[in-house]
């Protein structure tokens, strides 16, 4: 990409999901069970809610460290960053292109499935919860079209599904943590459409607010489960983050916490998906190389 139009994506303003949500027009107000007590979300423009679609949920990582700043894994490519004080990650937003997939350039896994995952959030990256929201793309077949949803999940509890996404269409997602809870929303720029919801950290688990990611997911981590689908290259734009104490920073901040890259690899180690450069801790795409 030009490198003129990375840094113009780095000027876009940013909107806590708190605020951004009481700006986002009314739409159909719901609940979804999620593996756990029914919670509230809201969707606004043509996206609704797709209860009967059940989305292969995150799996957390277990990255092998090469260099002090690159890591391996099986199921995530892309860049974390992981706090290294007192200081927490209080939000995290990002923008990215939801990635045309190529189901005729795709393997299945053992399920039939080749799955493409893409999305931001908080915790995963050394504990075992995640909050996050993005969109899923995945091919049940090397002849036909792609299936596109767009989801959040409480990781243990499953993701929720919601229809009205496209390849091409800009996304902007933000998790915030507010008081004891994590708002998550998600709004499709392109079509003005979207969802938010107000989530609690999930019975049982602790939600740390450790870590920060902006990831490409293989959900079958590596396994013949769920191929990862041809999805070529995703761009990631005007990535921030917000320390507990207030201050913004990018994914690069030495003096509050660790960035690594992240690179997916197969069970031969073999590349299947890696990032590219990190331009002033906001900006980066990834490549995809093979399924698995």
């Amino acid at each position: 990409m030009n490198r003129r139009l990375w840094i113009a994506a780095l000027a876009v303003p940013v909107l806590s999901a708190a605020s951004l949500a009481a700006a986002l027009p009314a739409g159909a107000v719901g609940q979804a069970a999620a593996n756990g007590p029914a919670r509230s979300y809201r969707t606004f423009g043509s996206m609704r809610a797709a209860p009967s679609v059940h989305l292969a949920g995150t799996r957390l990582p277990h990255p092998a460290r090469v260099t002090s700043s690159l890591v391996k894994s099986s199921n995530w490519s892309g860049y974390a960053s992981v706090i290294k004080t007192s200081v927490t990650i209080s939000e995290i937003t990002a923008d990215f292109t939801v990635p045309s997939v190529n189901c005729a350039r795709s393997t299945l896994g053992t399920t039939g499935s080749a799955y493409d995952s893409t999305w931001a959030g908080l915790d995963g990256f050394g504990d075992n919860t995640v909050e996050q929201e993005g969109v899923d793309g995945f091919c049940t077949s090397t002849k036909g079209p792609p299936s596109y949803f767009a989801w959040y999940e409480m990781f243990p509890n499953a993701p929720v599904a919601f229809t009205g996404v496209s390849p091409g269409d800009a996304i902007s997602v933000t998790t915030d943590k507010v008081g004891p809870d994590w708002v998550l929303t998600l709004h499709d720029l392109t079509t003005g459409s979207g969802f938010t919801t107000t989530q609690p950290c999930p019975s049982g688990a602790r939600c740390r607010d450790a870590s920060a990611e902006v990831i490409t997911e293989d959900p079958g981590s590596a396994t013949p489960f769920f191929d990862l689908a041809d999805f070529a290259l995703v761009n990631h734009t005007a990535i921030v983050l917000h320390a507990s104490t207030g201050v913004l920073r990018s994914l690069v901040a030495p003096t509050l916490w660790n960035t690594d890259e992240i690179e997916m690899i197969d069970g031969s180690g073999h590349l299947m998906a890696v990032p590219g450069t990190l331009y002033a801790g906001q900006a980066f795409n990834i490549g995809w190389s093979r399924g698995s």
